[in-house]
């Protein structure tokens, strides 16, 4: 087994090991998810940590089907492709906000989900990565009633109106 899909994504994040250790869940990817990991690794992770120069932490990438039901995922998730990561700013150096933003403006992505949180802040940024076909649609997920409810936008401006609005910001 490798050691490392990129210079800066070890084996262990790219196959969501936390989440599968704690799950007791095996979480092999096959040869197709992990040339997808390593392009979304290469166009988007790298760019991002190189851009930034400091640690970002990557909650989840590839999950097989067994461990994204496990973490409540839903069943077409690009996870179980090896096309997404959920990275979240847990070493302090930076703000989710700034990893989104940096996305949206300079990178190719298929979807970019600012996940829950607050005007500022998501908890976590949800992004992914094709080989072919990245639509770069902007997502907000946020709970309403007591449900998650996801809305799309086509650019980062109405995106901003849409947030501004749904917290309350004019």
């Amino acid at each position: 087994m490798m050691e490392k899909i990129s210079e800066h994504v070890s084996w262990n994040e790219a196959c969501s090991m936390r989440s599968a250790l704690k799950h007791g869940i095996e979480n092999i990817p096959g040869p197709g998810h992990i040339a997808r990991l390593k392009q979304l690794a290469r166009n988007v992770f790298e760019p991002l940590r190189a851009h930034f120069n400091l640690a970002i932490k990557i909650e989840s990438m590839y999950r097989n089907t067994e461990l994204n039901k496990a973490v409540k995922g839903f069943r077409n998730s690009q996870h179980l492709l090896g096309e997404a990561m959920d990275i979240d700013d847990d070493y302090g150096g930076l703000k989710n906000s700034q990893l989104f933003y940096f996305i949206a403006g300079m990178l190719v992505f298929d979807q970019l989900i600012w996940e829950f949180g607050n005007f500022e802040e998501p908890e976590w940024v949800h992004v992914s990565y094709r080989a072919e076909g990245n639509r770069n649609r902007i997502t907000i997920s946020f709970e309403q009633n007591g449900n998650t409810t996801y809305e799309h936008f086509k650019n980062i401006h109405d995106f901003e109106k849409f947030k501004a609005y749904l917290y309350g910001v004019h």
